[in-house]
C-alpha cells in the first residue's frame, strides 16, 4: 500500500475539509491509513479553529509564535508625550518684593499680599493638562500653622474675565517643621483638555488668617501636559 502526504497549503486540504457528517472515506478517494486521515483531520481542525480565533480582537500580552498560515493584523498606535513646563512668576496682586532671580516674597499675608501669577500662553490647543504645581518657602517664623495655607490654582479665563478653577489644592502640610521649608503643592490626576479660545494662568494664594506671617516666597510654577503624536 502506497502512502500518500497531506500538506496543509495543497490541494488535499480544500478536499478533505469539504467533507460532510456521514461522508465515506474509500481507498478509491484517498489511499492512507485510517489512522494518517484522522491525524490529518484533526490537523486540519485545529488550523480552522485558530483561523477562526485569529478573525476576531485579540490582545496578545507577550510574544507570540505562528508555524504555519498567514497572520493579518491592524495595529492602532498612539503614543502620549508627556511634557513639563517650569515658569517664573510674572506678577502679583498686593504688595511683594522681587528678587533679582526672580522670587516673590509677600510683604504682608492675606490680602496685603495676596495672589502671584504666571500666565500660560503657549499651551497647545487639544492637550491634556495632568498637573501642575508650586514650589514655595514660608516664612520660619511660624509658632503655630496658619489658619488659612497658601493654595495653588489652575485657572481658565474666557474673554469677559469670567474663571473656572481647573485645579485647586491648599498647602497639604500640616506641621510648621516642613512647612518653613522648601517644598511643593502638587495637583495630579488632571484630564483638562486645552481649549485656546480661553486663557489659563497658575496662581498660588498667600497664606492668611490666625497665626499667618509675611515673608511667603514663591519659587516657580511648573505645568504638565499630555501631547498625543501618531
Amino acid at each position: 500500500m502506497k502512502s500518500i502526504v497531506i500538506n496543509l497549503l495543497a490541494s488535499w486540504s480544500g478536499s478533505i475539509e469539504s467533507f460532510q457528517d456521514g461522508d465515506v472515506f474509500r481507498e478509491s478517494n484517498i489511499d492512507l491509513s485510517m489512522g494518517s486521515v484522522a491525524n490529518r483531520l484533526g490537523f486540519l481542525k485545529n488550523a480552522v479553529d485558530n483561523a477562526v480565533s485569529l478573525a476576531n480582537p485579540n490582545t496578545f500580552s507577550a510574544k507570540q509564535t505562528f508555524s504555519s498560515g498567514i497572520v493579518t493584523t491592524e495595529v492602532e498606535l498612539s503614543v502620549n508625550r508627556v511634557v513639563t513646563h517650569i515658569y517664573r512668576p510674572s506678577r502679583a496682586d498686593g504688595t511683594w518684593t522681587v528678587s533679582a532671580a526672580g522670587v516673590y516674597t509677600a510683604s504682608g499675608v492675606g490680602g496685603t499680599s495676596n495672589i502671584v501669577m504666571r500666565e500660560i500662553p503657549d499651551l497647545p490647543h487639544g492637550v491634556t493638562i495632568t498637573g501642575c504645581k508650586v514650589t514655595i518657602e514660608p516664612a520660619a517664623t511660624h509658632g503655630a500653622m496658619p489658619a488659612t495655607k497658601p493654595t495653588l490654582r489652575l485657572r481658565r479665563y474666557a474673554s469677559d474675565s469670567s474663571f473656572t478653577d481647573v485645579g485647586s489644592l491648599a498647602d497639604p502640610l500640616t506641621s510648621t517643621t516642613p512647612y518653613e521649608t522648601v517644598h511643593e503643592i502638587s495637583i495630579t490626576g488632571l484630564t483638562h483638555v486645552v481649549d485656546r479660545s480661553k486663557a489659563y494662568e497658575l496662581q498660588v494664594v498667600n497664606e492668611g488668617s490666625t497665626n499667618s506671617q509675611s515673608g511667603l516666597k514663591v519659587h516657580s510654577f511648573e505645568l504638565t501636559y499630555e501631547l498625543e503624536k501618531l
